[in-house]
């Protein structure tokens, strides 16, 4: 079994006396009412902020990428290494593909968000709701 051991035998808890008579319970050495002044508060405020960013790290993931997706209308859309039809051939993508796409647009060409990924802008179309 396991005894109970007094606030004022542990390293990090003491007590201490308000001055009215009363019993403070003191943590690292900071009373109820100096946890919310100065530095400590900063502390608190800092910790809560942090919590905040983390349950929200997901969202801001969505903000970083242009919003821009295109779904391919030609039977199969050749995706080449730069803009222009001499450009090396890098893929295929079959009709009904939806990829993720830039903002960029540079002689009928529009940049996919993969690196140097370029597709005939006729070829294909927004999705519903996109941001090209």
């Amino acid at each position: 079994m396991v005894e109970p051991v007094a606030a004022d035998r542990l390293p990090w808890s003491a007590a201490a006396s308000d001055g009215r008579g009363t019993t403070v319970a003191k943590v690292f050495g900071l009373t109820r009412k100096s946890l919310l002044r100065g530095w400590p508060l900063v502390g608190l405020i800092g910790v809560g902020l942090t919590a905040v960013a983390l349950a929200y790290g997901g969202v801001t993931g969505d903000l970083e990428t242009t919003g821009c997706r295109v779904v391919v209308q030609g039977e199969q859309v050749t995706v080449r290494a730069a803009p222009g039809n001499s450009a090396a051939p890098v893929r295929t993508l079959p009709v009904g593909t939806e990829v993720a796409a830039e903002t960029i647009v540079d002689g009928g060409f529009r940049k996919l968000t993969e690196q140097n990924q370029w597709v005939p802008v006729d070829s294909v179309a927004a999705t519903p709701g996109s941001r090209c």
